[in-house]
């Protein structure tokens, strides 16, 4: 059976381990089930995950999981609404290993050009789509 990303079963002292070998009997664990996702990163571009766990049927935790997912796809578009250039400053902010004569060639294109630019145009990040504040629907950047 294959290994569905997201879904696990936790191990307890109670579950039988196989005869001679290492690991545990997969048929016979008495653990229960957890999902876990994926959220994204925080300030620090550390990656964040909602877990949940304690369901007994592995059907259970992959049911739990896709309605979280529905309900974290279902979000307003206010809610991750960012401007173009706003997004480009936190990418910048999040670079490691630039030079700083490259880091201030980026800023200045970022200053001169790309905010300016995606502003006058209404331009902003929706949920990893580019949107103008026109249509508030997802369009191309060759405007």
């Amino acid at each position: 059976m294959r290994n569905e990303t997201g879904v696990y079963q936790r191990h307890t002292r109670r579950c039988p381990s196989e005869a001679g070998a290492r690991g545990y009997a997969k048929h016979k664990c008495t653990g229960t089930w957890t999902y876990v996702i994926d959220v994204g990163r925080d300030s620090n571009n550390n990656r964040v995950q909602e877990k949940k766990g304690g369901f007994q049927k592995k059907e259970d935790a992959r049911t739990a999981r896709a309605d979280r997912l529905r309900e974290l796809r279902g979000r307003t578009a206010d809610a991750y609404s960012i401007t173009v250039g706003e997004y480009l400053e936190l990418w910048l902010s999040r670079k490691r290993g630039l030079r700083e004569s490259t880091r201030r060639c980026y800023q200045a294109h970022i200053d001169d050009y790309l905010a300016p630019r995606s502003a006058r145009c209404g331009w902003s990040i929706w949920n990893g789509g580019l949107t103008t504040s026109r249509t508030s629907s997802p369009t191309s950047p060759s405007a």
